[in-house]
């Protein structure tokens, strides 16, 4: 069984994007995935993601910024743009490449 730990913080960014960016974000994300491998892809996504709360959001001054801000640094982008590349490879699996293991069978070799 597989747990999943996240932050309150992340799950609300989550429920955001399921509830008023969902259609959106797919396109997004399998758009990303044609262009770059999976772990670009996904740190893209990420970034992506993180810019788009960022300009989303108006923060207001004094504490109530700062709680915002600290908020926002508890999101974990990274999981919720794996889960974007995920479920785009759910929906299309054209979008899953092969790894080649070529690479690493030569390293491999050179250290043994």
């Amino acid at each position: 069984m597989l747990f999943r730990f996240e932050t309150s913080e992340t799950t609300g960014v989550k429920e955001w994007l399921q509830t008023h960016e969902a259609g959106r974000w797919n396109d997004v994300a399998a758009t990303i995935l044609r262009r770059y491998d999976r772990e670009i892809a996904v740190g893209k996504l990420a970034e992506m993601l993180q810019l788009k709360v960022y300009d989303h959001l108006v923060l207001p001054e004094g504490l109530a910024g700062e709680l915002y801000t600290l908020a926002l640094a508890r999101v974990d982008f990274y999981a919720i743009g794996l889960q974007l590349a995920q479920a785009a490879e759910a929906a299309d699996p054209s979008l899953i490449r092969a790894v080649d293991l070529s690479d690493l069978e030569d390293e491999v070799e050179l250290t043994a």
